[in-house]
């Protein structure tokens, strides 16, 4: 906040409007996930409008599982966090039952990796546009995604390595 998008509550929500003016009105039935960029806001507004300016009222009360691109944590793995995502729109829960979960089955390719979300942009994005659509009281399970490159190095796919394919 205060400089990929505003630190003042109002500023954001009128620049978050205009991005999101002109999007689709409406969701389409059965929708499971959206797909955005984490770069920033006023550079991707077209990509944050098609994804974020589709969700409605019937997408309320959900859990929000956020794939975000992890700039410092370890390859192969997957980092989650319990502490909420503050922003200027307001606080959003982590759900903590997912996280454990997550944890308990995910082996080696899980960590709590509080400090990469408290520096990483990614999810935090992500979040801002759930807020100013949904409200500010979203529920999210936040999953920072390391680098692939042991899997991928030779053309296989991340899920090849199998503590990725455990947590998928």
């Amino acid at each position: 906040a205060g400089s990929a998008y505003p630190a003042e509550r109002a500023a954001l929500r009128e620049t978050l409007a205009r991005y999101l003016d002109g999007g689709e009105a409406t969701a389409p039935p059965g929708l499971v996930g959206i797909a955005a960029p984490h770069v920033s806001p006023e550079g991707g507004w077209r990509s944050y409008q098609a994804a974020y300016g589709r969700l409605g009222d019937e997408q309320r009360g959900r859990t929000f599982v956020i794939l975000g691109t992890s700039h410092y944590g370890e390859p192969e793995r997957f980092g989650v966090t319990r502490k909420p995502f503050l922003t200027p729109l307001g606080e959003a829960e982590v759900d903590g039952a997912l996280v454990d979960e997550l944890c308990a089955g995910g082996g080696d390719a899980v960590r709590v990796e509080d400090y990469c979300h408290a520096v990483e942009h990614s999810i935090e994005f992500q979040v801002v546009f759930l807020q100013h659509v949904l409200g500010p009281d979203v529920r999210i399970l936040p999953l920072l995604c390391g680098p692939f490159a042991r899997a991928t190095r030779g053309g296989g796919r991340p899920e090849d390595e199998p503590g990725v394919a455990r947590v998928l």
